[in-house]
């Protein structure tokens, strides 16, 4: 399934950063990235934020984030687990 972020972040109640962009699939997984994909980081024993370059660098088109955003297009949302 194909979504923008902006349609992401609407249905999510985030805020877009960055350039609108077109996300096919999703992964909380940085190791399992995929071009295209949007990186949602989940807080558990780990925070997957740590993550985010890392996913970006793999080639994330955006992330969700709840920090404030850093490079790349994100979507910042009250609780990443949640959104």
């Amino acid at each position: 399934m194909q979504f923008n972020t902006s349609q992401i972040a609407s249905i999510t109640s985030g805020e877009l950063f960055g350039g609108e962009k077109e996300v096919e699939g999703a992964t909380q997984d940085s190791r399992q990235v995929k071009p295209g994909c949007l990186f949602v980081p989940l807080i558990s024993e780990r925070d997957g934020h740590s993550y985010i370059d890392e996913a970006v660098a793999s080639g994330a088109a955006a992330y969700l984030t709840q920090q404030e955003p850093r490079e790349g297009t994100s979507i910042r949302v009250e609780n990443t687990l949640t959104a």
